[in-house]
């Protein structure tokens, strides 16, 4: 929650916080030594293994001001 009105105000990636990793790409793998959690969607996962792959124009994204679409 102490990361919503940076978000909000499109600032996040310019404060240092190491829970914060800005990365471009086009598939991403998480691990996870134990069972972990994420919402997907709006639905709730459990996982110790998470794919994502983006596919071009398959979603769209509400972006916080200050982020401009690549």
């Amino acid at each position: 929650m102490r990361l919503l009105p940076a978000y909000q105000k499109g600032n996040y990636l310019e404060k240092e916080d190491r829970r914060i990793r800005y990365r471009q790409c086009k598939r991403i793998i998480v691990f996870a030594k134990v069972p972990t959690y994420a919402s997907v969607d709006g639905e709730m996962i459990r996982f110790t293994k998470l794919e994502i792959e983006t596919e071009m124009e398959g979603i769209s994204f509400l972006m916080p001001k200050g982020v401009e679409p690549l």
